[in-house]
């Protein structure tokens, strides 16, 4: 009697596997061939077993790929599709995509460029023009770096914006409404309305109260104006010029002048050479006695045409200064005239002076014309007289109405 083992089992009680036969412990209690079993792909994500001639195969599992180096992985770009072609590799959703980057390092003094596996960043020489900011100018490379430079001034000259500067956009001029465009005048109101400044002349700052200054005006442009802007006007005039015994003296009480004269008797000199004796007369005015010099004596007749003195006398003008209106200035009714005379009345010796003969006439009744005897346009007066203190006199002569 005669016992065989099964198929792949081998020895006297049949307990091992048959090598011989080329069968191996499968691992699970039984003998086999298979060169996958048991299975001898152990490297992570390599774990796939395939029968090659006898041999076992191992390869990636499901989803995974060789990553060329031995290993197994799901990234696209293992091992890179694009480096043959220069670029980079990205994963597109698990997809390789191929791309060249864009090198930039955000240094102004680098040239940066892709040499094809990766951005090469190589310095600028020194001294290359160069900016990292839009609020400063003038920059230069050195050793890599942009550094010096002088900061830009955004000062628009416009003293109602707020100037400022922003790295990335540059300068900004706000319009602000809360600023004073000081114009260093102090009589003027200062003021900025939607980015324009005004400057507006207040003559109420220049006003003193004062009646002998005249009205005070802000007007800062005039020739004589202030450090404050202000200007005097129509100032009050004193009725005469000061004399050897008196000045006119500006009263603010009663707004009006009033002569400061010098004691009776006082010496003084009334600048007529062939007086003597001269002295105050307590009014303002200076008298002398007249002497032989003056010419055939004080009692001389004025019907002579004697010289007086050798050389004559040199008798000092005032000026008479006025302007005359009809009425107020109201128009003289159509195909009127007046006509009056104007004196000077002496008030130390009561002597009459002709002043002026005046026209008045109108042939519209629109307007009325001023006219002197020598038929002048004439509503200003500007005559030459002696020194003196006089009373006006008014001498109506003639008129026509039609009416």
């Amino acid at each position: 009697m005669s016992c065989s083992c099964d198929t792949g089992w081998a020895g006297t009680s049949c307990g091992s596997c048959d090598a011989a036969a080329g069968y191996h412990d499968d691992g699970m209690g039984g003998c086999t061939t298979d060169a996958c079993l048991p299975n001898p792909c152990t490297t992570p994500n390599r774990t796939v077993c395939m029968d090659a001639g006898g041999s076992a195969s191992c390869s990636c599992d499901p989803g995974y790929h060789d990553d060329g180096v031995g290993g197994c992985t799901t990234d696209p770009c293992v091992p890179d599709p694009c480096a043959a072609m220069g670029q980079l590799c990205r994963d597109a959703g698990g997809v390789a995509e191929c791309y060249t980057p864009t090198c930039n390092d955000d240094n102004p003094c680098t040239e940066d460029t892709f040499d094809g596996s990766a951005c090469v960043f190589t310095p600028l020489a020194d001294g290359t023009g160069c900016s990292t900011t839009l609020c400063v100018s003038s920059q230069t490379c050195s050793a890599g770096l942009c550094t010096g430079g002088a900061a830009v001034s955004c000062d628009d000259g416009n003293p109602c914006t707020t100037d400022s500067c922003d790295a990335l956009a540059g300068c900004d001029n706000v319009a602000d409404d809360a600023l004073v465009p000081d114009d260093g005048v102090s009589c003027t109101v200062d003021v900025c309305a939607g980015g324009v400044a005004s400057n507006t002349p207040d003559d109420g700052a220049c006003d003193d109260g004062l009646w002998c200054n005249g009205s005070e005006v802000c007007a800062p442009s005039e020739t004589g104006a202030g450090v404050d802007g202000c200007v005097a006007r129509a100032a009050p005039v004193a009725p005469g010029p000061d004399g050897p015994c008196g000045s006119w003296v500006c009263d603010e009480g009663t707004a009006s002048w009033s002569m400061d004269a010098a004691a009776a008797g006082t010496s003084c000199d009334d600048s007529v050479a062939c007086t003597t004796g001269d002295a105050c007369t307590g009014d303002g005015a200076c008298r002398g006695t007249w002497t032989a010099a003056c010419g055939g004596g004080a009692t001389s007749s004025c019907s002579t045409t004697t010289p007086f003195g050798a050389s004559g006398v040199d008798i000092p003008a005032a000026r008479v200064l006025g302007e005359l209106t009809f009425d107020g200035g109201m128009p003289v009714p159509s195909r009127y005239d007046d006509e009056v005379n104007l004196w000077l009345r002496d008030q130390s010796t009561g002597a009459l002076v002709h002043l002026e003969q005046i026209d008045f006439s109108s042939w519209d009744g629109s307007t009325y014309a001023l006219y002197s005897n020598d038929f002048r346009d004439d509503r200003v007066i500007d005559l030459d007289v002696l020194p003196g203190t006089y009373d006006v006199l008014y001498e109506r002569l003639w008129n026509t109405d039609p009416a």
